[in-house]
């Protein structure tokens, strides 16, 4: 994530209590200020383009969503990132596509990749060899102390304006919108 951006994510603080050193030390968002999360939409609106109209958007919408229980199990790899899987993906690719339906000028990653996979980042690079080295110590130092279980209570509207990312709003998975029948 770079430039002037916002984004909507889920912070795991379980997760950056255990990880957020090693994130430090390998991923440059996390130098950032960016905390451990599972993002839900990237890139969202320019920060000058929300305004109280797409707060009350967002805040319904997630208003509709009870919170959920997940676990971060499993590593996996895209080109370039080391990251874990949240278990279950499927409340967070509901969260995903709601978004996106809300919003449809806003697909997830502008629409570069054809399936949803929720993930939390934990390194990132352009060497793979070097980021083959990372998995395996990863493994070595967190293996034991996985599955990180935590609970996805708000959904988290951060930004990087200032060159460093911070939450802006936070948005309660409370399900006090949920309708009857649905």
């Amino acid at each position: 994530m770079h430039g002037i951006s916002t984004a909507l994510v889920i912070i795991a603080p379980e997760a950056e209590r255990l990880l957020g050193e090693f994130r430090r030390a390998h991923d440059c968002a996390a130098r950032t200020g960016s905390l451990a999360h599972v993002t839900l939409l990237y890139p969202f609106l320019r920060p000058k383009e929300l305004n109280a109209g797409v707060d009350g958007r967002l805040d319904a919408l997630f208003r509709r969503h009870a919170g959920f229980p997940f676990q971060l199990r499993h590593s996996g790899r895209f080109r370039g990132v080391l990251h874990l899987l949240p278990e279950p993906a499927a409340p967070f690719i509901a969260l995903t596509q709601a978004i996106w339906r809300e919003f449809p000028d806003h697909p997830p990653y502008e629409g570069r990749f054809s399936h949803i996979t929720p993930h939390l980042q934990v390194a990132q690079g352009d060497d793979e060899a070097l980021l083959d080295r990372l998995q395996a110590e990863f493994h070595a130092c967190f293996g034991p102390h996985l599955p990180i279980h935590g609970r996805a209570e708000g959904v988290q509207l951060i930004d990087d304006q200032n060159g460093q990312w911070h939450v802006r709003r936070n948005f309660p998975l409370d399900g006090s919108g949920m309708r009857d029948g649905c």
